[in-house]
């Protein structure tokens, strides 16, 4: 009960489950999940995540389109950049399988990721795990039933603060920031000793995306 949790004060958080057959219709979906949360603008601090999985992939095949890496890539980031235009922190919600086989987990870095993940720590960097689906919550079910249970190690703010920004410094000289996150990718520039980083995201394996004296890229960490 979304009017519940808001009176409780409990944190509000979305998910959208996608069923979109294109990125114009992943857009469309974006717009239909912000006019249904519009009633609570402002009150809700957690992401608002696009949830694209086995159902969304077999929908999408029936209708024709071809769902490789790059088309749930470009849903998912084409929902999440709809999402972040109007203000709210945009974020995706995958498991293990995805983000290793089914989509390019480094372009969506700058998105929150809530990562489903039941063995033990999570495997790749998110800002919440979904580490069981067989938890137990009073009240739920008539304390019968199995209930997701997640950890969340990312602190959010009592505003959808999409402006919300994270920095660092750099450590070392010259460090190269890349077009893409490997080392045979175009150098866009570097950073020095000192620096300070705006922080977009991690690919969960080794690499940050960062804004640093005037351009955007990859940097090792």
């Amino acid at each position: 009960n979304m009017n519940g949790a808001l009176d409780a004060g409990i944190p509000v958080g979305i998910y959208w489950f996608n069923y979109a057959r294109s990125v114009e219709e992943a857009k469309k979906e974006a717009q239909a999940c912000l006019e249904v949360i519009k009633p609570y603008q402002g009150r809700i601090t957690y992401p608002v995540f696009a949830d694209f999985e086995y159902d969304s992939e077999e929908y999408a095949k029936k209708a024709g389109a071809t769902v490789d890496k790059r088309f749930v890539t470009d849903v998912i980031k084409a929902f999440c950049e709809e999402i972040k235009k109007a203000g709210y922190i945009p974020g995706w919600y995958t498991n293990q399988d995805y983000y290793k086989n089914k989509l390019y987990p480094a372009e969506l870095a700058e998105y929150d990721c809530w990562l489903a993940d039941y063995n033990g720590g999570p495997a790749f960097a998110c800002v919440m795990q979904q580490y069981t689906s067989t938890g137990k919550v009073d009240g739920i079910y008539g304390n019968n039933g199995n209930v997701d249970m997640n950890l969340a190690f990312k602190e959010y703010g009592s505003k959808p603060a999409a402006s919300s920004k994270k920095y660092g410094t750099c450590t070392g000289s010259g460090v190269r920031i890349r077009k893409e996150a490997h080392t045979a990718a175009q150098v866009l520039g570097t950073a020095n000793k000192g620096d300070k980083l705006e922080l977009l995201g991690d690919d969960g394996w080794g690499w940050s995306k960062v804004k640093a004296n005037g351009v955007t890229g990859w940097m090792y960490n």
